[in-house]
């Protein structure tokens, strides 16, 4: 559980929400059974987590961060092409240096959400 927890623990609320809507089922019935013992410690309900996610659904962020369009998460993966990838919670400060990088393949730069896996195209 150390580990799930200390994953976990890096989500907002929100955040969490999303994960529970689009990637629980991914995991093992062990393994979600751990997530939803974590959901209960943070005080979450499914009640909550279905308002948190209708309401971040369609939030609009002044910001302009770099964030994912389907749970507004700033947590991702980026990718460019098929064959350069990264992992980063951070992923605005690598965007100057993969820029400049080609890819035979395509050149384009994508992410991948962590909290609700969604793939998606800059």
């Amino acid at each position: 559980m150390d580990h799930i927890e200390s994953y976990l623990d890096q989500f907002a609320d929100f955040e969490l929400a999303f994960f529970y809507k689009y990637r629980l089922e991914t995991y093992m019935e062990e393994t979600q059974n751990l997530i939803k013992t974590y959901i209960k410690k943070r005080n979450l309900d499914e009640t909550k987590m279905k308002a948190l996610v209708e309401e971040y659904a369609n939030m609009k962020f002044p910001d302009n961060e770099l964030r994912c369009p389907r749970c507004k998460s700033q947590k991702l993966d980026v990718h460019k092409g098929s064959s350069f990838g990264f992992t980063t919670l951070d992923p605005i400060k690598y965007i100057e240096e993969l820029i400049g990088y080609k890819d035979i393949n395509s050149g384009k730069i994508s992410f991948t959400c962590k909290v609700c896996d969604l793939d998606f195209p800059t």
